[in-house]
């Protein structure tokens, strides 16, 4: 039987809407304003975000499940969410945050099921709070995704940035933070170093300036601004190799479980990672990319050689993995008999 599902959230793009609309899922949006950064600010937006949502669940009934999508979610619904039935998604650990780890595990222990996704940090969840249970396991893989390469890019600035790769150029993408926990001036030397058929190509909000300094090392970075998801796919579809670079500074880091491996895969796209265990056990194992020290250009450009002189074979196994998974049938798994 069909459930009805609502999504209450303090805001979403238009594009989501529209997308969870067609799906058949209600949106109701509490508390629509810019993300906020300074402490005072986002206690405000806790306390806003508590009162819209409790006044929408207090209209439905009691039993109702509740799939509460992250730790900020259940800190800002508070300590009622321990009286209901409610799943927890934990995309994080944390380790290195004092106050979320005090949040999990005061409401990891009382949900129906703790859902994280990766394999290791179930099993270290697990050992630092006490579960009873392993928490389930749901990679982070999109529902849906476009599959097809060079789609056209409807974001008209992406567009036309992108223009300036020529024709045979192969692009070396990198998505994601542009903070400076992320150190990509190895991979801009190494981009620099090895020339053409390279190009590197950068997508992400710079908020530090960052892509200054890197273009002191790779005078020809291309630059792409964040653009609204999910139309960013339609620039990562154009990547020859797309990276996922992750440093040995946390936990969270080491064991990382990126959706980017996922939005590569989906178009066959291989990958140059980080050498780090979350990545090495699943694009590494699955011979979807290469995982070398991001630190060392040197290996960083004997990575890209060695997707090279293979690409067909790297495509077809990044395609393979991403797959091996289905989403839908884990979803009714984690949501079955809670």
């Amino acid at each position: 039987m069909r459930k009805e599902v609502t999504c209450i959230c303090s805001g979403c793009t238009e594009g989501t809407r529209d997308s969870l609309e067609q799906a058949g899922i209600r949106v109701i949006e509490v508390r629509r304003e810019e993300a906020p950064t300074s402490i005072l600010a986002k206690l405000r937006h806790y306390v806003g975000f508590r009162i819209g949502a409790w006044r929408i669940l207090d209209s439905e009934d009691e039993d109702v499940l509740l799939w509460v999508a992250k730790t900020d979610t259940a800190m800002a619904l508070g300590r009622r969410l321990r009286k209901r039935r409610y799943v927890l998604v934990l995309y994080e650990l944390h380790d290195r945050f004092p106050l979320y780890q005090r949040a999990i595990r005061f409401y990891a222990p009382r949900a129906r099921r703790v859902i994280v996704p990766e394999a290791c940090r179930a099993a270290i969840l697990r050992y630092w709070h006490g579960l009873a249970r392993t928490p389930f396991v749901l990679p982070n893989r999109p529902l849906d995704h476009p599959r097809q390469r060079n789609l056209v890019i409807s974001d008209e600035g992406a567009r036309k940035i992108l223009a300036s790769v020529s024709p045979g150029q192969k692009i070396v993408l990198y998505q994601g933070s542009l903070a400076a926990d992320r150190d990509l001036i190895p991979i801009a030397c190494a981009l620099q170093r090895a020339g053409a058929p390279y190009r590197f190509v950068v997508m992400g909000r710079d908020r530090e300036g960052r892509i200054g300094q890197l273009r002191r090392f790779c005078p020809n970075l291309v630059h792409i601004p964040w653009v609204v998801p999910p139309a960013h796919l339609e620039v990562t579809s154009h990547a020859s190799v797309g990276i996922a670079a992750y440093a040995y500074d946390a936990l969270n880091s080491i064991f990382c479980a990126p959706n980017k491996i996922w939005e590569y895969t989906g178009f066959g796209i291989p990958m140059l990672c980080q050498d780090v265990p979350g990545l090495r056990f699943t694009v590494g194992a699955s011979g979807a990319g290469v995982c070398v020290s991001l630190a060392v250009a040197n290996e960083i450009v004997e990575g890209l050689l060695r997707i090279d002189r293979d690409y067909e074979d790297y495509s077809r196994r990044a395609s393979e993995f991403y797959e091996s998974v289905d989403t839908l049938s884990l979803l009714r798994e984690a949501i079955r008999g809670v």
